[in-house]
């Protein structure tokens, strides 16, 4: 009688478990059903600020580097969504703000920009600041700042909504209150 009530109870549990796999499979929706999103309207550029400076001719390349480069890595590299942005290549200088290209893909939705930057060495042992402003058309609608730490470059991620409907950034409630 025992055996006959435990094997009933493994049953019972057993054909639950499986009941809901099998169910919450079938609620899935197919794995080719890809949400597609809008091109953005409008000139999107990011305005970047550094506290650096960096001139490709007086750059040196790295002498820690794996691989024997025959130039200097750029100072800033951006990705958005994933995918690799045009090379930078102007100069930087130290608080003068600098725009990108026109990006292109930008969608609706949340965009996300990976930024690296790298300070020269020379100036390795000082913490560095970075600013990111998106602009659309001139206006900006998110912007973030980002610290290295003395002696590293700077990776980081800068997620920003973007909204057909959405107006200007306004530095009203902002993090950083405008400063």
């Amino acid at each position: 009688m025992r055996l006959a009530l435990v094997a009933a109870i493994w049953a019972i549990l057993v054909g639950g478990v499986h009941g809901y796999l099998h169910l919450r499979t079938d609620a899935r929706p197919a794995p080719d059903a890809r949400f597609e999103r809008a091109e953005a309207a409008g000139r999107y550029e990011l305005e970047v600020t550094a506290s650096f400076s960096w001139r490709a001719e007086d750059a040196a390349p790295d002498p820690f580097a794996l691989k024997a480069a025959t130039s200097a890595a750029p100072p800033l590299a951006f990705k958005l969504d994933g995918q690799d942005l045009p090379v930078w290549s102007q100069p930087l200088e130290a608080g003068q703000p600098v725009r990108t290209a026109p990006l292109p893909g930008v969608k609706t939705g949340i965009v996300e920009f990976l930024v690296r930057a790298a300070p020269p060495p020379d100036e390795a042992q000082r913490r560095h600041a970075l600013r990111l402003r998106l602009l659309r058309d001139g206006e900006a609608l998110d912007e973030r700042t980002f610290w290295t730490e003395p002696g590293l470059g700077l990776t980081a991620t800068f997620a920003v909504r973007v909204d057909p409907a959405q107006g200007p950034w306004r530095a009203e409630g902002h993090e950083h209150d405008g400063h």
